[in-house]
């Protein structure tokens, strides 16, 4: 199964693609111009060495790119079945220990935007409320940090229909 993801998603991989691809065109430019000017030796030149190292990399990431556009699953965003049972697309509202109460919805991680409310379901938090239902206490540990719990206060299919 390849990574799910929205349309909107999608198109945010793809837009990420095309500039890596812009940036890789100037580099292939920039080396060009830095050999006319100071021939291709690496220990001649500096600048045509640098260019070489950022053009790899570009290269590396411009294919992980392509991989994951290439395997992606699009899909539609909504939570299929029942709408009380935390699954891609799903919008959540939790508590966490210090009362803190926030609604997040879960998607792939092509949709992620924390700070708008989007988590991946890749993410500790959203692996955790995978499955879970309203009543139901999640753990979830952020790399070397503590555990910590959250309170499942309603699940809903979409945003607007939380309670």
């Amino acid at each position: 199964m390849g990574d799910r993801m929205t349309e909107s998603g999608l198109r945010r991989l793809q837009a990420e693609l095309h500039h890596l691809e812009e940036q890789l065109a100037s580099i292939v430019k920039g080396k060009a111009e830095a050999a006319d000017v100071g021939g291709n030796a690496w220990h001649d030149n500096f600048a045509f060495e640098q260019l070489e190292r950022e053009e790899r990399v570009l290269m590396a990431r411009i294919h992980l790119q392509r991989q994951r556009l290439s395997s992606a699953e699009v899909v539609d965003g909504t939570t299929p079945g029942a709408s009380d049972v935390v699954g891609f697309g799903s919008a959540v509202r939790v508590r966490f220990e210090d009362s803190t109460e926030i609604e997040i919805t879960i998607l792939g991680s092509a949709d992620s935007a924390p700070t708008q409310g989007i988590i991946s379901e890749c993410s500790p938090l959203g692996q955790a409320l995978l499955g879970s239902r309203p009543g139901d206490i999640a753990t979830f540990q952020v790399g070397e940090g503590p555990c910590q719990e959250v309170h499942i206060l309603a699940v809903a299919s979409r945003k607007e229909d939380l309670q």
